[in-house]
């Protein structure tokens, strides 16, 4: 997206001319898309970049529960409880910058959560 009204219509909703490939890029936080596959068009046109043209990070991730209930009396059990979110910590990035003609534009800021773990007790009565 042009962060600037390039079209001239009044909204800051432009987007910029296509030359090349944009997922042909490295692949890299500091550049994941083919930023130079961009150009600025014309002022009083509309550029002809369509929605969805690139292809952001994937998102992996593997969940684990395990749970033991163990009977105490007849009406009373405790239920110890163990969880692991992204088990093999896999890094998640975000999506990157689609601001075009801004200096981060293609470039991955942030991440998902890394692994985490919880344990929980329960008392059934």
């Amino acid at each position: 997206m042009v962060p600037f009204d390039q079209s001239n219509t009044g909204a800051n909703t432009d987007r910029p001319n296509v030359t090349g490939d944009p997922n042909a890029g490295p692949r890299t936080s500091n550049q994941w898309f083919n930023v130079n596959a961009f150009q600025l068009q014309p002022f009083g046109t509309f550029g002809n970049a369509g929605r969805g043209i690139i292809n952001g990070p994937k998102y992996e991730t593997v969940d684990l529960g395990i749970a033991k209930i163990s009977s105490i009396t007849e009406r009373i059990s405790l239920e110890f409880r163990a969880e692991v979110f992204n088990l093999f910590n896999h890094t998640n990035f975000d999506l990157p910058d689609r601001q075009f003609t801004t200096p981060g534009f293609g470039q991955i800021f942030s991440a998902n959560d890394p692994r985490e773990i919880q344990f929980a007790v329960k008392f059934h009565f």
